[in-house]
């Protein structure tokens, strides 16, 4: 049985989050053509589900990831935070993304860097993001970060987007959040604890996604495409 990818299907976005998660009007405007009229078109590239098996030494980062997120990895490091673990994402088509999870020296929050980059024809994207997690003693998954282009998110997660640049200053906002919890904040003590929850908390996140069916399995005609698109994902 082949595992399954999926693709981001844009009919199913809010208006919203097209217009946040848009590099300017002229593409917001294509976006919102194909939510109007349900195009779902071929996709350049599919992920699949993420979990342990996309787990990868510093070593294995894509270049352009890894040195896109250094400026993000020294800003965390001066605020108490050690790298962990890495991961690299293994999708088909014109893609390629990785993550850096580092731990803080509260014991209740871990950071997530994380790298993005697409290309199409002559055109690319690329996007680096910052987001600080930490679990309630009642099971919410609280985020905090800077990057305005995340998709809505229901329980049990919390999301909140902050104005600050800075990412010492999304910080202080995320530990004022875990302050004005009214029960325990659970202490990540071990690499274990900090593994599973972060394996956790990006399972829901895609769980979420694709029962919002933000993102839909791929069918065989758009795997081949996308294999052809790029001969390096014969191996899916």
């Amino acid at each position: 049985m082949q595992q399954p990818y999926y693709k981001l299907y844009v009919p199913r976005m809010t208006v919203g989050e097209l217009w946040r998660g848009t590099p300017n009007i002229v593409v917001f405007v294509i976006l919102c053509f194909m939510k109007l009229f349900r195009l779902n078109l071929m996709p350049h590239f599919a992920v699949e589900v993420p979990g342990p098996h996309n787990v990868a030494d510093f070593t294995e980062l894509p270049e352009r990831g890894r040195d896109a997120m250094v400026p993000l990895q020294v800003e965390c490091e001066a605020i108490g935070f050690t790298p962990r673990f890495a991961t690299v994402a293994q999708p088909l088509g014109n893609h390629e993304s990785c993550s850096i999870i580092m731990s803080g020296d509260d014991r209740r929050t871990y950071v997530t860097l994380s790298h993005g980059y697409d290309w199409n024809n002559n055109a690319s994207t690329e996007i680096s993001e910052a987001v600080f997690t930490s679990q309630a003693s009642d099971g919410t998954i609280l985020l905090t970060t800077n990057n305005h282009q995340l998709p809505r998110m229901q329980h049990p997660l919390d999301v909140k987007v902050v104005r600050e640049k800075q990412l010492a200053d999304v910080y202080r906002q995320h530990g004022r959040r875990l302050d004005a919890q009214r029960g325990m904040v659970r202490t990540l003590a071990t690499r274990d604890e900090l593994f599973d929850l972060a394996m956790s908390s990006t399972q829901i996140i895609f769980d979420q996604l694709i029962e919002r069916r933000l993102l839909i399995e791929i069918t065989d005609e758009e795997r081949q495409y996308l294999k052809k698109l790029n001969p390096l994902n014969d191996q899916h």
